[in-house]
């Protein structure tokens, strides 16, 4: 292509006195001045075409000349342009691992990360599996290779587990520093990652003999209690069904019981629990938590009654000639509370339930002697455990 380009420059830049070697077509030389002009018109058309140029009118001696031998000098440059530097080929390094985080659990550490798809040169793993190496480096020593069961991790999310040595899940709370490294099938890594930290030291202790009883308030959750143990008790509530998990803290460490009011009735849950403590070291305040304990399971029924009224008072007294008892009493607390039910001897005297804490009983006779009772009614029904709680009244 060069060459042909050359002699179409040459011959549009020269006149009609160029001369061209002789062409034979059959009888002999053909070549006239007309003929060189139409063949340099040609010409220029031609490299005009492969210039893609429309603006060029050619054809004629004009200015426009010193525009096409430019052009046609352009094109000889791009023909014999020098490629540009050869693209190093891709180490297919993984990308480092990401998102890290570190939970300290009873005697292990359980260490979370993600795995990306693609290489440090941004192109696709093509490992279905990466290798994997972890090291941990206690309290600023050398980062020093964890033994693991799996070695290696597919694309996406993992989780490992780190059963602890005795060194490290005893004694006092020291800082330990995890990396991860990713490898390809040769071996090779991009290096460690960010460091994420963890506390190495005894943990707290397992929540023991937890159980569960309702309540008119709930359900009543209790467990031994462990002296001089500080930590938080942390109760988890899962519904057997949607398995929904919702973290209740004990509000009653001393006492070792938690309340949860927040319990549905007729609704199945099972409960655990653990301690866990907050520690602080290297400027970095990190959790430990103790060994979940075993679970237990509870079912609020609506059973249980109303608490029982108290401080029960009966006064006697004649007006206009006929003899009544008035009853009085401290009103119950209780949000499914629909009334009370007063007894005289034993017998019901009211004929629905009193709303009030209050009751006018105009059945008594002066000159007797009385025994009242009064009892608090939920809404379902349930009436005071105990019972009728007894005063002795006593006409004038």
């Amino acid at each position: 292509m060069k060459n042909d380009t050359l002699v179409l420059i040459k011959m549009m830049t020269q006149g009609p006195e160029m001369s061209l070697p002789p062409k034979s077509h059959g009888n002999g030389p053909l070549e006239t001045h007309a003929g060189l002009e139409g063949l340099r018109t040609n010409a220029a058309f031609g490299l005009q075409k492969m210039l893609g140029s429309t603006s060029m009118q050619l054809g004629s001696r004009d200015t426009g000349w010193g525009t096409l031998v430019a052009a046609g000098v352009a094109l000889l440059c791009v023909g014999c342009a020098s490629p540009g530097p050869p693209r190093a080929p891709s180490l297919r390094l993984p990308e480092l691992a990401s998102g890290l985080s570190a939970e300290r659990v009873a005697g292990e550490v359980r260490l979370t990360f993600r795995v990306s798809a693609r290489t440090t040169d941004k192109m696709l793993v093509r490992e279905k599996r990466l290798g994997l190496r972890v090291c941990r480096e206690v309290e600023h020593s050398a980062c020093e290779t964890v033994p693991l069961k799996e070695t290696t991790v597919p694309v996406g999310t993992s989780t490992i587990v780190e059963v602890l040595p005795t060194a490290l899940a005893t004694g006092p709370a020291r800082l330990m520093a995890y990396r991860v490294e990713l490898l390809n099938d040769k071996g090779k890594s991009a290096g460690l990652s960010e460091s994420v930290y963890a506390l190495a030291g005894t943990a707290p202790a397992a929540v023991e003999n937890i159980s569960a009883r309702g309540s008119r308030l709930g359900i009543l959750l209790t467990w031994s209690p462990r002296q001089g143990d500080r930590s938080v008790v942390v109760v988890a509530r899962e519904e057997v069904s949607s398995h929904k998990v919702v973290r209740l803290h004990a509000n009653d460490l001393d006492q070792a019981r938690t309340l949860d009011m927040s319990a549905a009735e007729g609704v199945a849950y099972k409960y655990v629990a653990h301690r866990e403590r907050e520690v602080s070291l290297g400027g970095r305040t990190l959790l430990m938590r103790g060994p979940e304990s075993a679970a237990v399971e509870f079912t609020l029924r609506d059973v249980y009654p109303p608490p029982v009224p108290t401080d029960v008072t009966a006064v006697g007294f004649e007006e206009n000639g006929a003899f009544a008892v008035d009853l009085i009493w401290q009103p119950v607390e209780d949000p499914g509370l629909a009334g009370y039910n007063v007894y005289r001897n034993g017998v019901k005297v009211n004929t629905a339930l009193v709303t009030e804490p209050g009751f006018h009983d105009v059945g008594a006779v002066a000159g007797k002697t009385y025994k009242y009772g009064v009892t608090a009614v939920d809404a379902k029904g349930n009436e005071s455990a105990a019972g009728m709680v007894e005063l002795a009244a006593t006409t004038p």
